[in-house]
This record gives structure tokens, sequence and C-alpha cells, in this order.
């Protein structure tokens, strides 16, 4: 005869005579008596819940979906893209007609000249001319597209109908589908696309639901929180900047319950962001969201004192990782390049699309690294 310590995975537990000692619960102890399929007996003296923290787990406000516990510091998140990860991450396959700045791009995944891959330790999305990809003698003007085999959202068929073309650039898009959180620390090491018109998609998205309206009739809601956001061209003669962007397009307060502190920072200089692997990183609290690139902060939000409900107000986020060109969101209308060609598309014109893809002797040249390359991403709890 001997005493065992066990760790359980049942709900009930009964002692060899039939009497029962109730629902599991984290650190019940009990003394159970068992036969040993020897003969020999055996004393089972604790029961543990297997799922519970480790006793020197630190508290923590993160939050990950389908987890009981998280603890303070601890990886949540990490990828080092040695390969494609597909437990890890959807290659999304759709035509993103309810994306927030509408680009002209189809997100798809190539097999015979693959736009989404890893190599050599370092993730690739490639924007690629659907113009290129389409059969026979189909246009974008006036072909088919159809995504159907791997389609990953609603919309994944269209037809080129007048102005209203195929999206012109076929990009990659990766979403952790697996693995959504609320509060921690993001940490991106990429090198950003170089090119007219091009921007880096690092983002944190809603898991279930697409903000945009009210919360209890105070204040708007923001839809995305962007990691790191540069575009890919000198816009208006300005030095190639960081660009802060945490709510959509320019909403740097929540309506009436704005921010009553927010402070940032552009680093100017000569060079591109996408010259070189940066680390960028969103720390994102129930109070405070701060941006900063290779340590640096250069945006920091603070959540007014009056609005306590803003905390429940956000959902679990995924991480999504791609390349967007153009669309209606990210360039102003009175934009030009370095280079000095203005943007050849209005926003909100029907005819957007076909607009950028007729200059495309004018931008296409200057997609010189128009990949997005992505060394790692780690997700730290609070």
């Amino acid at each position: 005869m001997f005493v065992s310590k066990v760790v359980f995975c049942i709900v009930l537990v009964e002692i060899i005579n039939g009497q029962n000692i109730g629902t599991r619960k984290p650190n019940v102890t009990a003394t159970l008596r068992a036969l040993h399929p020897r003969g020999l007996r055996v004393y089972i003296t604790v029961l543990e819940d297997p799922s519970a923290p480790e006793p020197n787990c630190v508290p923590t406000r993160t939050r990950v979906r389908g987890r009981q516990y998280v603890c303070g510091g601890e990886v949540i998140f990490e990828d080092n893209f040695d390969t494609l990860r597909e437990d890890l991450w959807q290659v999304e396959q759709y035509i993103p007609v309810d994306h927030p700045d509408h680009p002209f791009v189809s997100f798809q995944r190539l097999t015979s000249d693959p736009n989404v891959f890893v190599e050599n330790g370092t993730l690739h999305i490639v924007p690629k001319l659907q113009e290129n990809l389409l059969r026979g003698q189909e246009s974008i003007l006036s072909g088919n597209l159809d995504l159907s085999d791997g389609c990953t959202r609603k919309m994944c068929s269209k037809k080129a109908f007048g102005p209203d073309i195929l999206p012109p650039i076929v990009s990659g898009r990766l979403t952790s589908y697996l693995f959504s959180f609320k509060y921690g620390i993001v940490y991106v090491r990429a090198k950003v696309p170089k090119g007219d018109w091009l921007y880096p998609e690092i983002l944190l998205e809603p898991l279930l639901t697409k903000y945009g309206g009210t919360f209890g009739g105070k204040f708007s809601l923001p839809e995305i929180l962007k990691i790191a956001l540069a575009d890919g061209n000198r816009v208006n003669n300005e030095d190639y900047a960081l660009v802060y962007q945490i709510f959509n397009r320019s909403k740097l307060g929540l309506g009436n319950c704005g921010a009553t502190k927010t402070e940032s920072t552009t680093r100017f200089n000569h060079d591109f962001w996408g010259d070189d692997f940066h680390e960028f990183a969103l720390r994102w609290t129930p109070d405070e969201i701060m941006l900063t690139v290779d340590g640096d902060k250069y945006f920091y939000w603070e959540r007014p004192s009056l609005c306590e409900d803003i905390t429940s107000a956000f959902d679990y986020l995924h991480l999504t990782l791609g390349v967007a060109v153009g669309g209606a969101g990210e360039f102003p209308d009175n934009s030009s390049t370095d280079n000095g060609k203005p943007k050849p598309w209005r926003n909100g014109d029907p005819k957007a699309s076909l607009r950028f893809w007729e200059e495309r002797h004018s931008w296409l040249p200057t997609w010189t690294q128009p990949s997005l390359i992505v060394d790692y991403i780690k997700v730290v709890a609070l």
C-alpha cells in the first residue's frame, strides 16, 4: 500500500467503495484508496486542476480567447517563420469588399508563383499584377475572377463590367484565426514595402465584431489597431515618415470620449523604412495605447478618466499581416509622389481602380521592393 499525488482531468471522482467526493475544483485535497493492478493498495491524497496556473504566476489584465489562465510576462503567441505554420495562420483568399480602406487588391494564395511564402527564416508577402495571372486572352477590364477554390470569406468571385474592373493587384494576407487576445504587447520585426501607393498591413483586427458605430450613444469605436503604417512612397514632398494610425483614418480619439492625453513624434530622415528591418511594437492596456519603433516611442494615447466603460468596448483582436495598394482611405486626394506624380484617382470615385490601373506606367517602376518581409512576431502578456 502506498500514497500518490495524481492530477485528475475528470469532473467526478469516486472512492472505490462508491462514495462520491463531488465535482473537481482547483486545489481540492482528498485521500482516496484504490487497488493497484497487481493487488497493491494506492492512496491518492491530492487532486489538482491541470489547467490552473503555476504558483508563481503573476496576475495580468491580458486575456486569451479559449484560455482560462494567463500569466504576466508570458509569451502568448510567437512565430519566427522557420516554416509557414498553418496551425497558427490562415492564408486568406477573397475579394475585400468590406475592407475599411477599399484597396485595389484581391487576396490570393498563389501556388505556381507563390506570393506568400517563407524563405531564409522570413515571411514574404508579395503583391503581383492580376493581368499577368489571368488565363489566355482574359483581361482585368473584361474578364472573370473566381477564387472559390480555397475561398476564406464571403466574396470570392467577380466579373469585370464597364469601369468596375477586376482588382488590378493580387496580394497576400495572413490572419491568426485560432489566436485572439485582449490587452498585451505585440512585437513585429519587419521590412515594409517600397513603391508608390503601397502600404503594409500590420494590424490587430476584431475577431467577431466589425466596429464603426457607437457604444452607449457616446462615442465611436475603433475598428482596427494599426501596429505600424509607413507608406511606400514619399507623399506631398514629405520625407518618408512612419505614420501613426490607431483608429480609422485620423480618428485619434473616440468621439465625445476623446483622449485626455495624446502625444506623437515622427522620425524624419532621408532613408526609407523599407531599406532595412525595424522592430515595431504596440502596447495595448485598458488605459493606454503606445506605439514604438526600435524602442523609440512615436505615439501615445491615454484613456480619459471619465470613460470607465471604454475597456469593455474592445473585442478580442487577432493578428493580421499583409500588403495593400491604393484604395479610398490611405492617400488623400491631393497626394503626389516625390517625383511629382499626382495621385491618379480620387477617393470614392467608381472609376478609382481603373484610373489607378491606367497609370501603371508611372507607379510600377517604383516598386523596387514591394514585399512585406517579416522576421518575427511575438505577443507578450502585460
